[in-house]
């Protein structure tokens, strides 16, 4: 157990925040030159798609995003062929 003085003096790793802000989506949508990444649509999403879900540690950095129409956001979170396209995607992006 620590002491209060311990903990208080103790360097705290900061999180990486698993949201994007609002410069990041910025990022992501000029990137992506304001289209869905997938069919090309420019109906797209208010937020970015989460490549890797936050639910299994995905941040919220510019190249964990990819911009998307409803349609295509819909079947990347139920269709395991459209989920590994954006794997894909990403895989990509990390390349450049």
């Amino acid at each position: 157990m620590y002491s209060k003085e311990q903990q208080l003096k103790s360097k705290r790793i900061k999180k990486k925040s698993k949201n994007f802000s609002e410069k990041t989506k910025q990022e992501i949508f000029e990137r992506d030159d304001w289209r869905c990444v997938r069919c090309e649509s420019y109906y797209i999403e208010s937020v970015p798609h989460h490549i890797i879900y936050k639910s299994q540690g995905g941040t919220g950095e510019a190249t964990n995003g990819a911009t998307v129409c409803r349609d295509c956001h819909t079947l990347a979170h139920s269709r395991k062929d459209v989920r590994k396209w954006f794997e894909g995607f990403r895989e990509q992006l990390l390349r450049r």
